[in-house]
């Protein structure tokens, strides 16, 4: 934990600098515990959960993630076929639009996706913000390539429905990212340290987390790390250097992790940041079946 006095979490500068984050539950999962982790026995029944966040000072709403859709067949036909033998989706009966409805807020006014099915019909006035490399991994998508699991219609910037923007790499533009308690690059998204979207190249190229500073009903600070998909049980936080499952067949390694050691990195870092910020650092990943404290909020 030595980020804890090289680098601690940053307080507040102001009294709003805080987001609000609205998890919305997208679809149920029930699959083997062995695909997460290596021995691990018994079945895993997550969901996938998307992530609505609110910034009152610059009058922003945004999306991290957008889980699973509730519509299986907005998907192109291969990661139809995974979710149905895969992971016996059973998707939620809402769509992201009327998510925000439900919130009294105007679908319309959502800025940025980070969507794994078409979402233009939710938002049309969105835009697509997509980590460093997203768009060369995605580059040959569905219906081009009938066998991908990449939909054009998301990041195929001749051909997408809401215009696409790549986060540049910390390598190209430092300057954009900077350490954040045990992370390695975190790009400060609205300015004030409110909400963070950190670079975690390991599930695939350009995937991202974030670490979103709230306040709880009680008025307490608190941190809440979505982590996506970077990694896909939540023993992992207690148990970093647990095995990787196998049995992924869509993904090269037949894991759940394009790169193995850069997810085991984020892993690791993940961890670190639960023991040096106990219950003041939820841990809310994309795939689990309930999020630690949500009821504090």
């Amino acid at each position: 934990m030595a980020y804890k006095s090289n680098n601690p979490l940053p307080l507040p500068n102001t009294e709003d600098a805080f987001v609000k984050v609205t998890p919305f539950y997208t679809c149920h999962f029930s699959i083997p515990a062995s695909l997460a982790i290596e021995g691990l026995q018994g079945r895993l029944s997550p969901t996938s959960w998307m992530f609505f966040i609110s910034h009152e000072p610059t009058n922003t709403t945004l999306w991290f993630d957008l889980g699973v859709a509730h519509d299986l067949s907005l998907y192109p036909p291969r990661i139809q076929r995974v979710q149905h033998k895969v992971f016996n989706t059973e998707p939620a009966a809402t769509s992201p639009d009327q998510d925000v409805k439900s919130l009294g807020l105007d679908p319309n006014d959502s800025c940025s996706l980070g969507p794994h099915f078409p979402a233009a019909a939710f938002h049309p006035n969105a835009r697509v913000l997509c980590g460093p490399g997203t768009l060369e991994y995605t580059g040959q998508s569905w219906p081009t390539e009938d066998d991908s699991t990449f939909d054009g219609r998301v990041w195929d910037k001749t051909k997408s429905e809401l215009p696409i923007e790549e986060l540049p790499s910390p390598s190209k533009l430092p300057h954009k990212w900077q350490p954040l308690g045990p992370f390695k690059n975190a790009h400060d998204f609205f300015g004030d340290g409110s909400f963070w979207i950190i670079d975690a190249p390991g599930h695939c190229p350009g995937n991202l987390a974030a670490l979103a500073r709230l306040k709880s009903k009680s008025g307490e600070v608190k941190w809440a790390f979505l982590g996506g998909d970077c990694f896909h049980c939540y023993h992992f936080v207690h148990h970093p250097e647990a095995p990787f499952g196998k049995g992924v067949s869509v993904v090269p390694t037949n894991t759940f992790h394009e790169h193995e050691e850069g997810a085991r990195e984020i892993i690791r870092q993940t961890a670190e940041l639960k023991k040096g910020e106990g219950s003041n650092a939820l841990i809310w990943i994309a795939h689990t079946d309930t999020l630690e404290g949500e009821w504090d909020f």
